[in-house]
């Protein structure tokens, strides 16, 4: 058969394109493009094709087929959160009627792409025009460059609407993603939009978000942090409602009254204590756990995707593996660069380098000598590091 490169041979001009199913021999692979009447325009067609084959782009936002109906895709970006046994509340999260520039970090696998697509269930719901909304994974697009021009193609298309609302995740995969975003919020109608960016990385989307200084829209705290589930929240799950809470100088000084309630508690919470240990405060193992599955295959899943975050950022998974095993065997304990090193024959900035990428993927973190005179941190001394 030959081969036809459609995308080149479209005209530059904005119309829309009708219904057609082509084969496109495209860079030694063949990809089936279903093109919807009215989803895209011929430039959107073009860009995209660039970066993500049509078929993709579509399944990532099936909101954009007209054939579809509202309570269908709703059912598709949300029924596997809503059937769950275990669901956290994501419904307070963002301000969908804002104009912000939200970053939602956490690490791998704790339910940022979830809260992404809680929040367009939400937003279709309403009834908000689905060719508003946008849907970008971040590893179909190979650097800031071309999410620009994603992300101008896309608003030269969607300029009809008063505000677009666009989701991207994972952007930290984008090296210098906030040269693209910064430029667009300066000087084009996306300062108007909600913007939605998660990512796994705590330092690069905090660096980031740094410099958006003054465009991040009308909301007090854009930025989120989703962490592991916490004990309180597992123990409510688990049918423990309306728990008092504490200071810690109030958990110091109890008066005999709550110890003795908390005693007759005690047997059944250390119980579901242990469990919550075993699930790390994964939302995904801690539903599997409810199951009776013992997530293995996740855990090994979940090893997988970290070792290739630590190996994205060109550090080596067989030293990542020597210093996360030393640092597990020894929990609590006072350590310093040097004597971590020294242990594994490695030098102290090659340790420092491996920690950040610890820490600020959110596999651990550091607590750091408190000078209590000072009421500072002591960075160069001993410090606690836990995973």
């Amino acid at each position: 058969m030959e081969s036809v490169n459609i995308i080149s041979a479209l005209p530059q001009r904005s119309h829309t394109f009708p219904l057609v199913s082509v084969i496109l021999d495209f860079k030694d692979r063949i990809i089936k493009m279903y093109v919807i009447y009215g989803v895209c325009t011929i430039n959107i067609i073009r860009i995209c094709g660039e970066v993500m084959s049509i078929s993709e782009f579509i399944m990532y936002n099936p909101w954009w087929n007209n054939s579809i109906d509202t309570e269908t895709l709703v059912k598709g970006l949300a029924d596997r959160y809503e059937t769950a046994n275990f669901k956290r509340n994501y419904s307070n999260l963002f301000d969908l009627s804002s104009n912000a520039l939200y970053t939602l970090r956490g690490m791998r696998q704790i339910g940022k792409s979830t809260a992404l697509k809680v929040a367009i269930a939400r937003l279709l719901k309403k009834k908000i025009p689905g060719k508003s909304i946008i849907f970008l994974p971040s590893d179909t697009v190979g650097n800031f460059k071309e999410l620009r021009d994603v992300l101008v193609e896309y608003l030269n298309y969607a300029r009809k609407y008063k505000k677009r609302y666009i989701f991207i995740d994972e952007i930290s995969y984008v090296k210098d993603w906030q040269r693209a975003i910064k430029e667009l919020r300066d000087n084009t109608v996306l300062r108007n939009d909600l913007m939605l960016l998660s990512g796994s990385s705590a330092l690069d989307i905090k660096r980031g978000a740094d410099r958006m200084l003054g465009r991040r829209g009308n909301v007090i705290e854009p930025d989120k942090v989703l962490l592991p589930v916490t004990f309180r929240e597992y123990l409510e799950f688990s049918g423990f409602k309306n728990l008092p809470s504490f200071s810690l100088n109030e958990l110091l000084t109890l008066n005999e009254k709550h110890t003795f309630d908390f005693r007759i508690l005690e047997n059944e919470i250390n119980s579901i204590f242990d469990s919550f240990l075993l699930s790390g405060g994964i939302p995904v193992v801690i539903e599997k756990t409810i199951q009776d599955e013992f997530p293995e295959q996740f855990l090994n899943v979940f090893w997988d995707i970290m070792v290739g975050d630590i190996e994205k950022v060109g550090l080596n998974r067989i030293t990542f593996r020597k210093i996360i095993k030393y640092l597990a065997k020894r929990i609590g304990s006072r350590l310093s660069w040097n004597s971590i090193g020294s242990e594994i024959e490695l030098d102290t900035k090659t340790v420092q380098r491996y920690l950040e990428a610890v820490t600020s993927n959110y596999l651990g973190f550091a607590i750091y000598f408190l000078d209590k005179n000072k009421h500072t941190i002591k960075p160069l001394k001993q410090k606690k590091i836990y995973l």
